[in-house]
């Protein structure tokens, strides 16, 4: 059994068991990957459908739950972050403290540094990385979207793959994905030009193999 017949049959799993939370999530988190093959896409989009239409019976995830969760390991981090993505985190603030003091996810730390900035909040933040204390407020950060890195590398992407869009589309993910996974830094001090590069040779040495 290869990596996408055990996803894939994880999924029918949750699903058969109801537990509709943790299948979108897995759903969309091969979706969201930069490639996927053309079959499993449309298996994917086809569990999402069934997702869906069963969204009225999923029970939305206690703050308590949240919490535990956040503390538990990475897909549970995941889903309580993409939580409170849909909440005031200016009330979880105080909360949060053991999170960014434990021994987190690389990407959903991420994923909520992304949701402090886009919520402005003004709070001066203390996290734990390999030992060392640092301390970053999301209100002086800038979104992804509106960092001049990502406004410049994007530009050069689209001029780079002007006849071959596929390839854009997969940059702009790549594009996303690693400006991400740098929070809490400040975006525009990463070199555009080095990123751009470093996106296209992960590009071409993808599609050099299919």
């Amino acid at each position: 059994m290869n990596y996408y017949d055990e996803i894939l049959t994880k999924i029918d799993n949750l699903i058969n068991e109801g537990n509709y939370v943790d299948a979108e999530f897995l759903i969309k988190t091969e979706l969201n990957v930069p490639y996927i093959p053309k079959d499993i896409e449309i298996k994917l989009k086809d569990y999402l459908m069934i997702v869906n239409s069963n969204k009225t019976q999923v029970k939305n995830i206690s703050k308590e739950e949240i919490l535990k969760y956040l503390l538990d390991d990475e897909m549970h981090q995941l889903l309580a972050v993409n939580e409170l993505n849909y909440v005031n985190l200016r009330m979880y603030i105080d909360d949060l403290y053991s999170y960014f003091h434990s021994d987190y996810s690389e990407t959903s730390f991420a994923l909520l540094v992304d949701s402090l900035i886009r919520q402005d909040i003004d709070y001066d933040i203390e996290y734990k990385r390999n030992g060392l204390i640092y301390h970053f407020n999301p209100s002086k950060l800038i979104s992804i979207e509106d960092s001049k890195t990502f406004k410049d590398v994007l530009s050069m992407l689209e001029k780079h793959y002007l006849k071959d869009p596929s390839k854009y589309e997969i940059g702009k993910k790549l594009l996303y994905e690693k400006l991400l996974l740098a929070l809490p830094i400040n975006l525009d001090e990463i070199n555009a030009d080095i990123l751009f590069n470093d996106i296209v040779e992960i590009i071409e040495d993808a599609f050099e193999y299919c």
